[in-house]
């Protein structure tokens, strides 16, 4: 029985056996077929080692070589100059500071980061660009070393650097355009503006990025279609088109614009569109209309002169009958016919046709204008006491006549006669202007420019006694103020009486005085600015004598400064007038320089001087030159923060364009007394 009880176990561990060897067998195969699988891994890491163009190194923690493959064996053969073998430092091979790096890399990776890192090399083919990453080899959570994988990317460094430079270059190409250009994508947000749009709009390229229709420098004029219009011609393109635009400061320029289309694959990728500043072409064109007008207009108006001088020169003859005989018969006949009063009547008509001869023969010019000093204060004030006036007073009760006169009104050489017909027609003119009431307003001023003033007519720089006729009608339209100086112009909305040779007469007159006009009028009125040309002249019956031996100076001698010929000459003029030693400087700068070789005992100093220095400038650098330098200020404008600024750096007194001989001797003495 103990027999088979010990065959039966033994039998038993034979079978365990057998199983724990068949297990051990398919463990064996299995075993097997994962080196296989692990030497065709090897195999397959070992081709992509060897064939891949990256650099691959394989290093333990100290750096030195485990494994790596032919790119970079071939790379550290010309670059370095070195054979690798296994075992070997290859960074160590490499310059200092290649070194140094190299080790701050290894360092980093070792505590288990990855790094990205580009570095470049020169060759005897220029220059090499590479893209290197670090990656620490672990095992579990201990690193064991590094792997070093490098990428020759010179190519893409040039490309990258031809692309940029050609971007560059494209970009210059735009933002040196001459014209404003704009790229625009298909839903028209603005993708890029160049310099130029800039500079002609103001508009910053931050501030207009991204921004649709309607873009802010548009101006909203119904010529130019509506907004889903605009949108419309996007994808179509626009032809040069010349269009308003409104800067970013508010002003007004001109521009022509093209939009382009541009397709790609058949939809559009984005618009092109530029922008030529027509701007001073178009001031150009219109000044020259406007110069073809005055031209128009005068050449009319001289030819109506000579056609009315024709027919006044006739109905003198005519009228020498109508006007003389009446008067003779009237001698003649008794008190109580009744032939005196049509008689009369005739004799009247007779005096107003002759009166309109004489208005014609203005218009032609044909009657001498002897000339002499006058004051238009006295003319003014002598016509408010006239018969005319007064039956001009009585024809409108309902409108209100005042005047408001410069005391110190410069005078002017001119035609008494012509002159006080200027302001009866144009006071006459203003109150036929006034349908029911109103008020008709006569001023006087002396006005300096400086700069010559565009208006109706242009006027040239110089000292002016101002005359100004106003009133608060209905005003002028554009069309009828283009032909309101043309003889026997006249319609009801204008005047409700008269010859149509009022306005005729003070556009001739104003010729004769060489003198200009400005008109302005709008539905609150209208304005008649007459500028004269001053005299130094003193009124011939004037009993007033100015006190000369007050103002007489010394032989002080002064400068004076002031960019205006004309101005200098008058200037000098006086002051050699007064006793004084006159030198005369075109600008700041001319007087600064002088100033530096030569001394004077005042300047007389003009505030407003383009180009270059201005008044409160010069004295500044004159100051340096001469901490006392006296001086006395004049400008044609009022007193500014210029003036005031002056004065407080130790200038005198300021006088105000056009100024008489007693005011500027007056300034001079009073600065010339001072410590």
């Amino acid at each position: 029985m103990e027999k088979e009880q010990g065959a039966k176990e033994l039998e038993q561990k034979i079978k365990e056996l057998e199983g724990v060897i068949q297990a051990q067998n398919q463990k064996e195969i299995e075993l097997l077929d994962e080196i296989r699988k692990l030497n065709q891994s090897c195999k397959h890491y070992d081709t992509i080692m060897q064939y891949t163009d990256d650099f691959i190194l394989i290093c333990d923690c100290d750096g030195n070589a485990l494994a790596y493959n032919n790119s970079y064996r071939d790379v550290m053969e010309l670059y370095l100059k070195q054979d690798i073998k296994p075992g070997m430092q290859p960074y160590k091979a490499g310059p200092p500071e290649l070194v140094k790096r190299w080790e701050m890399l290894r360092e980093k990776v070792l505590k288990g980061e990855k790094l990205k890192a580009e570095s470049s090399a020169v060759t005897d083919t220029g220059d090499s660009f590479f893209e290197t990453i670090f990656c620490p080899v672990e095992n579990g959570e201990v690193v064991t070393g590094f792997i070093e994988i490098t990428r020759n990317i010179t190519g893409y460094k040039k490309s990258e650097t031809a692309l940029r430079e050609s971007n560059e270059f494209n970009i210059s190409l735009l933002d040196n355009s001459p014209n404003a250009i704009l790229v625009l994508n298909p839903d028209t947000s603005i993708r890029y503006v160049n310099r130029f749009f800039e500079e002609m709009t103001g508009y910053k390229s931050s501030e207009v990025i991204g921004y649709k229709i309607p873009y802010p420098w548009w101006v909203d004029d119904p010529e130019y279609g509506t907004l889903e219009e605009k949108k419309k011609q996007f994808p179509l393109g626009v032809k040069p088109t010349e269009r308003r635009f409104r800067k970013k400061s508010g002003e007004y320029a001109w521009s022509e614009i093209s939009i382009t289309p541009i397709y790609k694959d058949g939809a559009m990728s984005y618009s092109l569109e530029t922008m030529v500043d027509i701007t001073d072409r178009k001031n150009a064109e219109e000044e020259k209309h406007k110069l073809e007008e005055k031209l128009h207009r005068s050449q009319k108006m001289e030819s109506l002169g000579l056609l009315a001088g024709g027919v006044a020169h006739d109905l003198n003859n005519v009228l020498s009958g109508i006007v003389s005989y009446p008067e003779l018969l009237l001698l003649d006949l008794p008190q109580e016919s009744n032939l005196r009063k049509p008689i009369i009547t005739i004799m009247e008509s007779g005096k107003r046709a002759v009166a309109i001869v004489q208005d014609l023969l203005t218009i032609a010019r044909s009657v001498a204008t002897p000339k002499k000093t006058i004051n238009l204060n006295s003319l003014i004030n002598e016509y408010f006491k006239s018969p005319e006036f007064r039956q001009i007073e009585a024809h409108n009760p309902a409108i209100t006549f005042k005047y408001e006169l410069d005391n110190s009104l410069l005078n002017i050489n001119g035609s008494y006669i012509h002159l006080k017909k200027i302001v009866m027609n144009l006071v006459s003119n203003a109150s036929d202007a006034i349908e029911e009431t109103g008020c008709v307003s006569i001023s006087t001023s002396n006005r300096y420019l400086d700069r010559p003033l565009k208006g109706y007519d242009d006027v040239k720089t110089g000292e002016y006694a101002l005359l100004t006729v106003s009133d608060n009608g209905t005003g002028i339209s554009q069309a009828d103020l283009n032909r309101i100086f043309e003889p026997f112009y006249s319609k009801k909305v204008m005047g409700r009486s008269g010859t149509g040779l009022g306005l005729a007469v003070v556009w001739n007159v104003m010729r004769e005085h060489e003198g200009y006009i400005n008109v302005t009028s709008d539905g609150n009125g209208t304005s008649f600015d007459l500028y004269f040309p001053i005299t130094r002249g003193v009124i011939s019956d004037s009993d007033v004598e100015i006190p000369m031996d007050s103002l007489l100076g010394k032989g002080e001698r002064i400068l004076v400064v002031d960019d205006i010929e004309s101005q200098r000459e008058i200037s000098c003029s006086m002051l050699e007038k007064l006793g004084y030693r006159a030198h005369s400087a075109a600008s700041g700068e001319e007087a600064v320089e002088y100033l530096k070789e030569n001394s004077v005992d005042l300047i007389i100093l003009d505030m407003i001087m383009d180009p270059g220095l201005n008044g409160r400038e010069t004295y500044e650098r004159i100051k340096k030159i001469n901490p006392l330098q006296k001086a006395v200020i004049v400008s044609g404008f009022a007193e500014t923060e210029d003036v005031k600024q002056t004065m407080r750096l130790g200038a005198g007194q300021f006088v105000k364009k056009p100024f008489m001989l007693q005011a500027i001797g007056m300034a001079i003495k009073e600065e010339l007394k001072k410590s």
